[in-house]
C-alpha cells in the first residue's frame, strides 16, 4: 500500500475531521464535488478508456479522465474493483473530497455511470441522480 504525504498535496483546509486516526480536511462539499465530477463528465463527452478501448480507466489516453478520475490531479488514486477502497478513500479525503458513506454511494454510482451508461445518456442520468440524493443538477 503506498502513503502520500500530506504535505505533498497542498490544500487550503477549511473544515477537519479524523479518518482513520489521520486529520484531514474538508474542502468541498458533496453538491461541490457532484458539481465538479458532472461538468467533467458532460464536456468530455466520451469515457475514459484504456489503449484498447476495452477498459475503463482513471485516466485514459489522450488526457481523458473517468468520473473519479478527475477528483486526482496528481493521478494518486489506483485502479481496483473499487472506488472506494481503504486506499483511495484516504487520497480522496486528503485531497478535501467528502468520505462518508453518502459521498460513496455518489462515487460508486457516478463510476459506473461513466463506466455502464451510454455518454449521450449521462445528462439525463445525471439529473435523476442529482435528483435521488438531494444535491442540484446544474446545466452548465
Amino acid at each position: 500500500m503506498r502513503y502520500v504525504s500530506s504535505a505533498s498535496l497542498s490544500i487550503h483546509h477549511t473544515t477537519t475531521r479524523q479518518v482513520k486516526g489521520v486529520r484531514v480536511c474538508v474542502k468541498y462539499t458533496l453538491q461541490e464535488t457532484f458539481n465538479k465530477i458532472a461538468h467533467h463528465m458532460l464536456m468530455q463527452g466520451k469515457r475514459s478508456m484504456d489503449y484498447t478501448g476495452t477498459v475503463c480507466k482513471y485516466r485514459g489516453d489522450m488526457g481523458l479522465k473517468c468520473a473519479i478520475g478527475t477528483l486526482d490531479p496528481f493521478s494518486l488514486l489506483v485502479e481496483t474493483d473499487s472506488v472506494c477502497d481503504e486506499y483511495n478513500l484516504e487520497i480522496l479525503a486528503r485531497l478535501g473530497y467528502p468520505v462518508n458513506a453518502k459521498a460513496q454511494e455518489v462515487y460508486e454510482r457516478l463510476q459506473y455511470v461513466h463506466d455502464e451508461v451510454m455518454p449521450q445518456d449521462w445528462k439525463a442520468t445525471l439529473k435523476a441522480l442529482a435528483f435521488i440524493w438531494h444535491l442540484e443538477f446544474i446545466n452548465r
